[in-house]
């Protein structure tokens, strides 16, 4: 039975399916991977090439975070002071 929601790009990919030498486009859901990570045609990145930039891009906010922290860290703990002396900063927490 077919419903209002039927899925057309499922349908034009069974009736017309992708070359076996498709390049990635990614403009769609007919899309091919490469999988073999080989070498890319002339002026596209290979698939290594791609993933390490989206990793790279991903942890790039969160390093410049942690860095922010332990820099703000070390320049204030020296002037917190408390009953029991100075608040240590990260290079003594390490240390200890």
């Amino acid at each position: 039975m077919a419903t209002a929601f039927a899925d057309t790009n499922r349908n034009a990919t069974a009736a017309h399916p992708p070359a076996a030498d498709a390049p990635l486009t990614g403009t769609g859901g007919n899309d091919r991977l490469v999988q073999d990570g080989g070498p890319a045609s002339p002026g596209q990145p290979s698939a290594l090439a791609i993933k390490a930039k989206a990793i790279g891009e991903g942890l790039l906010w969160p390093v410049i975070g942690i860095l922010a922290f332990l820099g703000a860290w070390a320049a204030l703990a020296p002037q917190v002071d408390t009953s029991l002396g100075s608040l240590p900063g990260p290079v003594e927490v390490a240390a200890a």
